[in-house]
């Protein structure tokens, strides 16, 4: 083919596929050729001495990490070496302050309910209310992609003080389902009214046939 025909084949623009054959017939490889680049500012133990503070001190920034390490280079050298093992800057997970009478009771609940099988989970619907606010200005850390929910990257949080919306919603193993915006307090005739209104014909429908 025709480097015209191999542009108009593969939409690559005929000045790089002229290129790429040169470089194919005069090296044999269509490998990127090494580049001179800068030279790294920070030996290997520094690099080390970095991820490894970022992970015992994951709320230090990048920028006290430089200066405690006495690091060559600037901020964002400190950051890339993070980045390079895989440690990324997050907002900490939020979760509810839990007493170790809900841990308990919350472990209990789970290993209950562990043992029942695809069918029983069939027929099973989980409904709450409520979403609410967090606080602004929630400190970034370090932390690997994976390690959401470790102890030390959680930040324990009680009642926001800000705006609350209220919002019900259903989900079960087909997936999230109905979510409605709810007025005033969710109290129980206005519970019973969601479901028999949105709950019960939706989850019909969806989930659970008659009977």
């Amino acid at each position: 083919m025709t480097a015209r025909e191999i542009s108009r084949e593969t939409g690559v623009h005929r000045s790089t596929i002229y290129r790429w054959i040169t470089q194919w017939q005069q090296e044999g490889t269509l490998r990127t050729r090494p580049r001179s680049g800068r030279p790294r500012v920070t030996a290997r133990e520094q690099d080390e001495a970095v991820v490894e503070t970022a992970l015992q001190r994951p709320l230090t920034p990048a920028t006290q990490i430089r200066r405690d390490l006495r690091l060559t280079g600037s901020n964002s050298t400190a950051r890339r070496r993070l980045h390079e093992a895989d440690i990324s800057c997050y907002i900490p997970a939020m979760k509810g302050e839990l007493s170790p009478a809900n841990k308990e009771a919350r472990l209990g609940f789970a290993l209950q309910y562990c043992v029942e099988s695809d069918d029983f989970w069939e027929n099973v619907i989980f409904t709450d209310k409520c979403f609410s606010s967090v606080k602004a200005g929630a400190r970034m850390f370090w932390r690997l992609k994976n390690g959401r929910y470790m102890e030390q990257h959680i930040k324990q949080k009680a009642n926001s003080g800000r705006i609350t919306t209220a919002l019900w919603g259903w989900m079960s193993t087909s997936g999230p389902c109905e979510l409605i915006q709810t007025e005033g307090r969710l109290i129980s005739e206005e519970y019973v009214r969601i479901e028999e209104e949105v709950l019960l014909p939706n989850a019909r429908m969806m989930v659970i046939p008659t009977p």
